[in-house]
């Protein structure tokens, strides 16, 4: 049995981490490297048994040029514990920067390895290529992407992906409850998963829309649910426009296992992404949302603007509404030609992709990393 070393650097991507996990045990070792909170958190915590948990401090300097100097002491840590841990692979669930690329090409050049890259147009330029050089195989999260790039950029060889979409009981426990759910008292329940960043998503063009149903929220046969640590500006907007009634809003980060059963719940999911948020036209190009995933996972319709790339999978069952106007799928809603019902048929009607298996996944997991222990 190979013996694989999942590494994290930072407190970050735990959500690509575990389906990580969860794909290589039982066919392989796993060890996994990571800080000591991003192992406390919910998602890894209550699946210990699942690998062998190496965990370090990344104790750096508060300054930035002291971060940015001090890299290189968490890499010759990291580096020690994939000396004790003697893996056959090593796997980085990320490498955010130059300075790390460039640490993991010094202190792991005798190792065979495989990155995961969540924002491919960091290998676009020359150095980026070049690093890029330096694994014996990368991957890309997302079918979609994988797809432009290698219509757009054949000359980056050693690429796959992987899906990051299973969660254990959680996708088991989608398949057995019902996908639409009958609509309580407030109407269809619309949600929108994620930090709450306008850079992100257009979350100030859906309040906009929202603020119609100012005073009249009592009528509204909607409700949105914004999932994600709400910051003050966006209180303070819900309160303004008196919108409690219709929009739920959550003051603290949503634990993962509450974030599925929130998500499995939704009758329709916003991804809230058009020509107003800054890397509208990079996402499923170089990088992707997590939505997007969450919908691989769970079996929900989702609505979009036409502004955004939206998965080729994904569109059967998606509503579109022209650029920035969100407002004007409210209304549909509001009119009665989206519903429960109409919602149940647009799902019955999506055949199951069988791409998004578990079997395929971890077969192309597997092959990525058997070609990766080959190279040269």
């Amino acid at each position: 049995m190979k013996r694989i070393a999942l590494v994290e650097p930072n407190h970050s991507h735990e959500e690509v981490l575990f389906p990580l996990i969860e794909l290589l045990r039982g066919v392989c070792e796993v060890h996994v490297v990571a800080p000591q909170s991003l192992l406390d958190v919910d998602l890894l915590r209550d699946t210990r048994h699942m690998y062998q948990a190496v965990p370090y401090v990344p104790a750096l300097p508060k300054s930035r040029i002291g971060r940015r100097l001090g890299v290189g002491r968490r890499y010759a840590a990291i580096r020690k514990a994939i000396d004790r841990i003697g893996p056959d692979l090593v796997l980085f669930n990320s490498v955010p920067s130059r300075v790390d690329e460039l640490c993991v090409a010094w202190f792991f050049r005798s190792h065979s390895k495989i990155r995961v890259i969540h924002n491919f147009q960091n290998c676009l330029s020359p150095l980026g290529r070049l690093l890029y050089s330096a694994f014996d195989g990368n991957l890309v999260i997302s079918e979609q992407v994988h797809r432009y790039v290698a219509a757009h950029h054949p000359h980056f060889g050693k690429l796959g992906y992987v899906l990051p979409i299973f969660f254990g009981g959680f996708r088991d426990a989608a398949a057995v409850r019902p996908s639409v759910r009958k609509p309580a008292d407030g109407g269809l329940k619309l949600g929108v998963f994620g930090s709450i960043e306008q850079e992100r998503r257009n979350y100030r063009g859906l309040l906009d829309a929202l603020s119609h149903w100012s005073g009249r929220a009592d009528g509204a046969n909607f409700h949105v649910h914004l999932v994600g640590k709400a910051p003050a500006w966006l209180q303070a907007e819900i309160q303004r426009n008196d919108l409690q009634k219709i929009v739920t809003l959550y003051e603290r980060f949503v634990p993962f296992r509450e974030m599925f059963d929130l998500f499995d719940g939704m009758d329709l999911v916003l991804f809230l992404i058009d020509g107003s948020v800054a890397n509208a036209g990079h996402y499923n190009r170089y990088k992707i949302s997590g939505t997007s995933t969450l919908m691989k996972a769970f079996p929900k319709a989702g609505a979009s603007s036409t502004d955004f790339i939206l998965d080729d999978a994904l569109k059967p069952r998606c509503y579109f509404y022209e650029g920035q106007n969100v407002q004007g799928l409210l209304e549909q809603i509001a009119r009665g030609e989206i519903t429960g019902e109409t919602i149940r048929a647009k799902l019955e009607a999506t055949a199951s992709v069988p791409e998004y298996s578990f079997q395929r996944q971890q077969a192309m997991l597997m092959e990525m990393i058997e070609k990766a222990m080959g190279s040269p």
